[in-house]
């Protein structure tokens, strides 16, 4: 089923992406973002250029559930990538981009990507997962030295949660913490917070992102 992207949760395209351009065509096109950058639901993109991804060249997933164990179109031109964001790296002339992929479909991932002056890929992470209306199982934030710290929600219960069909999963917010080293995403920090029950009706709101929770650190 497909629903067009301006009605899913970010109302995100407020300019047109342009069609099927490079990476190094996105970063000559798009002008620097400010630091820090939060991936906050309900806040539109001031610029988008579309590219190409020949090869997964940049890896994508769009997830079924809230595992993120269940995956389809990986990898896949199908998935329409658009940058929306071009962030300078603070002792670096590497470049750190925002990529969304998922086009018109209910299911949308974001990544990261650390490009060279010429656009070659040196790193990617994973950063946001969505699901229409806008329900989020990873999201993301960026802070001023360029440290990117993703929120995940990590259900209790192994069995498979349905994204299109779940009500509520007992789950913790982990917390982790990225440095960028070397051209390379490093993981310097991890906190795991107090279980609670998340519901499609709180994570569908169009005011709650996920540290928005008041949740309580447990290590």
């Amino acid at each position: 089923m497909k629903k067009n992207i301006v009605i899913l949760f970010m109302f995100m395209f407020s300019v047109c992406a342009l069609a099927q351009g490079t990476l190094k065509d996105a970063l000559d096109y798009l002008p620097f973002s400010e630091l820090p950058y939060d991936a906050k639901k309900g806040v539109p993109y001031a610029n988008t250029y579309g590219i190409q991804n020949i090869g997964g060249v940049i890896p994508n997933r769009l997830y079924r559930n809230v595992q993120c164990t269940d995956y389809f179109l990986a990898d896949d031109a199908d998935t329409s990538p658009v940058v929306y964001g071009k962030f300078k790296m603070p002792g670096s002339s590497n470049v750190l981009l925002a990529v969304s992929f998922g086009g018109v479909t209910d299911w949308m991932t974001d990544v990261l990507v650390i490009v060279d002056a010429n656009g070659k890929v040196l790193d990617s992470l994973e950063t946001n997962v969505w699901y229409f209306p806008g329900i989020p199982i990873k999201q993301y934030r960026i802070d001023s030295g360029a440290l990117v710290i993703v929120s995940v929600l990590e259900p209790i219960s192994a069995e498979s949660i349905p994204l299109d069909s779940f009500t509520q999963f007992k789950g913790n917010r982990v917390d982790y913490t990225y440095r960028i080293v070397d051209g390379k995403f490093t993981l310097v920090a991890k906190r795991k917070f107090e279980e609670r029950v998340y519901t499609k009706a709180q994570l569908s709101s169009r005011t709650y992102n996920l540290w928005d929770g008041n949740e309580q650190p447990v290590d």
